[in-house]
C-alpha cells in the first residue's frame, strides 16, 4: 500500500492506494484465449437480476497453465472480476478439470449430480469460490492438499497454484465457470 500525505498548517490530508501484482514467473505450458461476449452460453443462460452481479463476471477470456518449478499456476482471466458481495471472487464458481493421460484413474462427472453435466475424462479437479476454501480432489473424490487461490480485480485473473506432486502432469484441461450459491447444497 502506498500512502501520500500533505499538511497545511493544522490540516492534514492523505490518500492511499493498493498496489498489487499477480505476475507469475515460470514457463507457460498452456495458453488459450476465449471469445468475448459468450457468457450467455447457447443464448438461454441469464445473469442473476440482482444489482450485485456485473456484466462480464461469467465471461472467460483466457486460461493459462504456468510451470513455476515445484507448482503449476492455473490462471483464468474474466472480462469483469469486480468484487461481489464483498469478495474479490464472490460471484464465481470456477471448476478446473485436468487430465494426466498417464494416470489411468479418471472420472467424467461434475462434482455434484445436480449440476447436470459431464466432462471429458479428468484426474484432478479444483473448485474455487469467494466464500470457501478451494476443493482439490482426484478422480475418486479423495481430497488433495496444497491448492492456493487469489483473485486480482485489476488484472481480472483468478489464479490457482497447486503442487506438482499432487497435480501430476496434465496435458488436457476443461474450465467451467458458473455462479456460486452459498445456500445451495451443490454451491452452484
Amino acid at each position: 500500500m502506498i500512502t501520500a500525505a500533505a499538511t497545511n498548517g493544522r490540516a492534514t490530508g492523505f490518500a492511499q492506494r493498493v498496489v498489487s501484482s499477480d505476475f507469475v514467473t515460470g514457463t507457460v505450458v498452456f495458453d488459450v484465449n476465449d471469445p468475448d461476449g459468450d457468457d450467455n452460453g447457447p443464448g438461454t443462460y441469464a445473469y442473476p437480476t440482482a444489482g450485485d452481479f456485473h456484466p462480464g463476471a461469467f465471461d472467460i477470456q483466457r486460461f493459462q497453465v504456468i510451470d513455476s518449478g515445484d507448482r503449476y499456476v492455473l490462471r483464468t482471466q474474466l472480462r469483469n472480476l469486480s468484487p461481489t458481495f464483498g469478495s474479490s471472487l464472490g460471484a464465481q464458481l470456477l471448476d478446473i478439470y485436468a487430465r494426466d493421460t498417464t494416470d489411468p484413474t479418471t472420472a467424467t462427472k461434475a462434482p455434484f449430480p445436480s449440476r447436470n453435466y459431464t466432462v471429458s475424462p479428468w484426474n484432478r479437479m479444483i473448485e474455487v469460490q469467494g466464500f470457501a476454501e478451494p476443493v482439490f480432489v482426484d478422480a475418486n473424490g479423495t481430497q488433495l492438499s496444497g491448492a492456493a487461490v487469489q483473485a486480482g480485480e485489476a488484472s481480472r485473473y483468478i489464479t490457482v497454484s497447486v503442487p506438482k506432486t499432487a497435480f501430476g502432469n496434465p496435458t488436457q484441461f476443461a474450465v467451467v465457470l458458473t455462479g456460486q450459491e452459498g445456500d445451495s447444497p451443490d454451491r452452484a
